[in-house]
C-alpha cells in the first residue's frame, strides 16, 4: 500500500507510537470507535461516512487504493 494514497495518506503526519496510545486509551474507555492522532479533515470524512451509502465509499476507497502508477494512466 506504499504506492497508493491511502497507504501515503497521513504517514509522516502520525507516529505509529501515538496512534497506538489512542487506540489503547479509547479500548480502555469503552469507545465503540475512534478516528487516531487523524486530521480534522479525516474525522469529518469518519462522520460523514454514516450518511453515505456503502457503494460510495466502496468506489472512493477504490480509486485511493489503487497504486499511483495507475492512477496516472487513467
Amino acid at each position: 500500500m506504499d504506492n497508493t494514497e491511502v497507504g501515503q495518506k497521513g504517514k509522516l503526519e502520525n507516529s505509529p507510537r501515538d496512534v497506538a496510545r489512542q487506540g489503547i486509551d479509547a479500548l480502555m474507555e469503552g469507545a465503540d470507535h475512534i478516528y487516531g492522532a487523524s486530521s480534522m479533515k479525516t474525522k469529518i470524512e469518519g462522520m460523514l461516512a454514516n450518511a453515505v451509502p456503502g457503494a460510495v465509499k466502496a468506489a472512493m476507497h477504490e480509486k485511493a487504493a489503487r497504486p499511483q502508477n495507475e492512477r496516472k494512466a487513467s
